[in-house]
């Protein structure tokens, strides 16, 4: 395949991966204005306290029925794996259109290209965001807004 075709690959992996962390964190509101989720409808109850009483069935959280069900993922968890292979696939496909593996020597005296920067932003954003929640800790807006500060420093100066 062609260098063009690579690149635009990685360009639409990129954009699903936006499009998951929408889906994921965008407001149930939102999502029904979208179409994308059914309204859903009012229960019908007979009122009082006989609704209370009508028997639910048990949930199975067995390993089994849930094959990930080790790892407590959470919408925000899944975001932030789905975000990196977003800055994967955006690096990879920069990298196709405009290869640039030539080493630059920035503020902090170290040779880097842009595969290093994006790992030390990647590391130095999750040592900001354990330093916020251990100081301050949620909701975590501030340390994402030090996160960005940090990866522009880092993919401009470093």
């Amino acid at each position: 395949m062609a260098k063009p075709l690579y690149a635009a690959i990685a360009y639409v992996v990129a954009l699903g991966c936006a499009a998951a962390i929408f889906l994921l964190l965008a407001p149930e509101a939102w999502l029904q204005q979208l179409g994308l989720v059914a309204t859903p409808e009012p229960a019908q109850t007979t009122g009082g306290w006989g609704a209370a009483a009508t028997p639910t069935a048990p949930a199975d959280d067995t390993p089994e029925a849930i094959p990930l069900a080790w790892m407590a993922w959470t919408a925000e968890t899944a975001a932030f794996f789905i975000f990196v292979v977003m800055c994967l696939s955006l690096m990879t496909a920069r990298e196709f259109v405009s290869p640039g593996g030539h080493p630059r020597r920035g503020a902090l005296g170290l040779d880097t290209t842009r595969g290093d920067r994006l790992f030390i932003t990647l590391l130095g954003s999750a040592f900001i965001f354990l330093a916020w929640l251990l100081a301050i800790g949620t909701p975590l807006w501030g340390g994402l807004a030090i996160a960005v500060i940090w990866a522009i420093f880092v993919f401009g100066w470093v």
